[in-house]
């Protein structure tokens, strides 16, 4: 893991802040050993669809794609299935 990672979670422990926000799967599962809330990119969109803060989560995806996060299909496509929501 990268000193640039390693940092942000000391940081983030460090502040008291309540969430994290980490793509790389590496850093997320190594901050949830560490007893932090981590979230992606595709978390946020989720937690904002489940709290009915927004109505179409395919929609939300789009402006991602668009700006090439890298986010695999697959993953995507998971997110969707966890809300019993259809493939694009």
């Amino acid at each position: 893991m990268s000193a640039i990672l390693l940092t942000a979670i000391l940081q983030t422990k460090e502040a008291w802040a309540d969430l994290l926000l980490f793509d790389e799967w590496k850093a997320r599962r190594y901050g949830a050993t560490q007893e932090l809330s981590v979230i992606g990119c595709i978390g946020i969109p989720g937690n904002l669809f489940s709290a009915g803060h927004l109505a179409d989560l395919r929609e939300a995806y789009i402006p991602l794609l668009a700006e090439r996060f890298r986010i695999g299909l697959a993953t995507l496509r998971h997110s969707l299935m966890k809300f019993k929501l259809p493939p694009p």
